[in-house]
């Protein structure tokens, strides 16, 4: 099961806080696993995403966020990882 969900960055999307109550409840319906993304292509060339974009692995962090709070669920990230610290 993949499903696409708001982002956890932007002031109008997912909160932390929500994002794990939804988790959550993917988990109980089976989920494999989670790709945890931010953004939307409307939102992409905005000053704070261009500025967040030159942090190597800027996503982690919200991967991090979320992977503490679900066992037994792949959570997976993208977004300039260059180095083993952030894979």
């Amino acid at each position: 099961m993949v499903l696409k969900r708001g982002a956890l960055q932007a002031s109008e999307g997912t909160r932390p806080d929500e994002a794990i109550m939804f988790v959550h409840k993917l988990k109980e319906k089976g989920i494999s696993y989670l790709s945890i993304t931010a953004g939307t292509y409307d939102t992409f060339n905005l000053p704070v995403n261009v500025e967040k974009d030159k942090k190597e692995g800027f996503m982690v962090e919200y991967a991090e966020i979320i992977k503490k709070h679900i066992e037994n669920v792949l959570i997976v990230t993208s977004a300039r990882i260059q180095s083993p610290e952030y894979a």
